[in-house]
């Protein structure tokens, strides 16, 4: 008994360390930085913030605009958790992933075209949010529970929190810190920006690949069974 229970838990540690698993969890690991630059330093960018050459970068907006700023992206969250299933079954987890990272890079970047004349704008940004965390949020979810085996789940949606809400969000606003102390908020977004951008253009990218492998096989599989149908007959 204690060694099926061993094979059993090393079965269902052998789940987390597959090559799909391992890609999954980077990704996390990548926007939840993202994330952390945002969330954690926003506020920081929008009021403004002294530099290491003394230097003030920063919108010049208030505490007031920063509570707004909260009050839209709660907004756009919730109809887009509501129906966070009927997207996710019709685009699937790769689709929501790439509009989640498409919408954090424009919102990013659209960060550092703003002015101290027109940070009020930043709302119709801060919008974009909604489609970020939603979309993102639930097809990992739902991606973690479909990968791990039923007594591991609550290990699958551990990690999926750790590595995004702790890993993710805390080196993000560490290192993101310390690029906008040294270099300002701009060089910050745009390459946090950027770098999701990149893993969009991945994704796209495996997507295409893993969608025009699968169709081959399953291509080549229907070619077999009709000969083999026509061998026996």
């Amino acid at each position: 008994v204690a060694r099926g229970r061993w094979a059993e838990s090393l079965d269902g540690i052998g789940v987390f360390v597959t090559w799909s698993a391992l890609a999954f969890y980077l990704e996390i690991l990548i926007i939840g930085m993202g994330v952390g630059v945002v969330e954690q330093l926003l506020f920081l960018y929008v009021i403004g913030v002294k530099l290491e050459d003394g230097s003030i970068d920063g919108l010049g907006g208030n505490a007031s605009l920063c509570g707004t700023m909260v009050l839209v992206t709660v907004i756009f969250e919730i109809p887009l958790f509501q129906w966070a299933h009927e997207i996710l079954r019709l685009i699937g987890h790769g689709g929501c992933l790439l509009v989640a990272y498409f919408c954090y890079f424009v919102r990013v970047w659209g960060y550092t075209m703003l002015t101290p004349e027109t940070v009020n704008r930043i709302l119709f940004l801060e919008a974009l949010h909604g489609f970020t965390f939603a979309l993102l949020w639930n097809a990992s979810v739902e991606y973690a529970r479909q990968m791990a085996p039923p007594k591991w789940q609550s290990t699958a949606q551990s990690l999926l929190n750790t590595i995004y809400y702790s890993l993710g969000a805390g080196l993000g606003a560490l290192f993101g810190g310390w690029v906008m102390q040294h270099y300002g908020a701009i060089v910050m977004y745009r390459g946090s920006g950027a770098i999701i951008f990149v893993l969009f253009v991945i994704r796209a990218v495996a997507m295409t690949v893993g969608r025009c492998w699968n169709r081959r096989a399953r291509n080549n599989v229907e070619a077999a069974s009709e000969y083999t149908s026509l061998a026996s007959a």
